[in-house]
């Protein structure tokens, strides 16, 4: 099934650097329900106060820091997950 294909955590991680590299990562805060993968950082990182510029940065982090986990352990992996499901039953 086509559905699981595009469940990675190390593929947000590799789209988020490419896209801070050509300078349009802003968007994850920008608008943040057209990209709902990076959501639930961006919600942290805006409860904790950091700064529009910060975020990205801190998203960046909190998904290196995921990779060296097992995926069992990743948050994101189950919030892509879940995230999978509903579009696949046009929840969202």
């Amino acid at each position: 099934m086509k559905i699981f294909d595009s469940i990675s955590v190390k593929k947000l991680y590799d789209n988020l650097e490419y896209w801070k590299f050509i300078g349009i990562a802003k968007d994850i805060y920008e608008c943040p329900d057209n990209r709902l993968e990076y959501k639930p950082y961006v919600d942290l990182a805006k409860r904790n106060g950091l700064y529009e510029d910060e975020i990205v940065k801190f998203t960046i982090c909190g998904l290196e820091n995921e990779l060296c986990m097992p995926w069992y352990d990743r948050p994101t992996f189950w919030y892509l997950i879940k995230l999978t499901i509903k579009r696949a039953f046009r929840i969202i």
